[in-house]
């Protein structure tokens, strides 16, 4: 499996490291990191960070002091990014995970088209059928 990811990525001049992976992190805390991010207009430079570092260097980007680095390095204070991490910006995330379990999603990107739902990278067929069967 990863090795077809592999080479789609590299075909596209993206080099995955999936061997480097370790585990599969828990990313509530890299949630909450972007969520953060976004008061500060940087959430695409976390976002890049954050998937360079699991994709690309095999982190753990459920680890704190991973994702304190990240947040260093893009002018996001330690402390300021700790506070964050409280009960009531836990349970947001986590509500979010449940509604997309609830929905069965699986994969990224995702698309509710009409009756029907596409999780996970798929082809332009594919999107192109999904949106014709569901116009009315």
């Amino acid at each position: 499996m990863y090795e077809n990811m592999k080479l789609k990525a590299k075909e596209t001049g993206i080099n995955l490291n999936l061997d480097k992976i370790k585990k599969t992190p828990n990313t509530v805390l890299s949630h909450l990191l972007i969520i953060l991010s976004e008061q500060f207009n940087l959430q695409n430079e976390v976002k890049e960070k954050i998937y360079q570092s699991y994709f690309i260097d095999g982190l753990d980007i459920g680890d704190i002091d991973v994702l304190v680095d990240i947040a260093k390095e893009n002018n996001i204070a330690e402390n300021i990014f700790k506070e964050f991490i409280n009960e009531k910006n836990i349970q947001n995330v986590t509500s979010k995970i449940l509604v997309a379990k609830e929905k069965n999603i699986s994969g990224v990107p995702f698309f509710e088209i009409g009756k029907d739902f596409i999780s996970g990278a798929q082809s332009s067929i594919q999107l192109e059928n999904t949106i014709k069967s569901n116009l009315n």
